[in-house]
């Protein structure tokens, strides 16, 4: 890669729009090696409420360099894992709503639950 590229590739992830690239590029990666169903695509990730975590309601820090594991951080969700990197299935959180899954207390929990029930009675 030339020094040129890298400038503009470094320029275009710095974007909201890059930022989802990047997401996009490892959940397909990740669906492929965990042999997961996968056919959401960039506009559809664009489309998606994206400014706050809909568990916790902070606002999500898109574009923050290497910011990538910090609590505000997006994060796409599968919302139900079972069902992969599907359109319907997948919705943008916080790191921290993400990471909560596997280390966080029963209140934590509770609000990632009250969630899921709000997104399935109104899928």
């Amino acid at each position: 890669m030339t020094n040129k590229h890298a400038t503009q590739s470094r320029k275009y992830r710095a974007t909201k729009r890059g930022h989802i690239a990047t997401i996009l590029s490892r959940a397909r990666r990740r669906a492929e090696a965990n042999n997961l169903p996968f056919n959401i695509d960039l506009e559809y990730l664009a489309r998606l409420p994206s400014d706050n975590c809909p568990v916790f309601g902070m606002s999500l820090a898109w574009c923050a360099e290497a910011k990538y594991r910090q609590d505000d951080a997006p994060s796409l969700d599968k919302i139900d894992p079972a069902l992969g990197y599907v359109k319907g299935n997948v919705a943008w959180v916080s790191w921290r709503a993400n990471r909560i899954k596997s280390d966080g207390n029963a209140q934590d929990h509770q609000q990632i639950a009250d969630w899921i029930v709000r997104c399935a009675t109104s899928a």
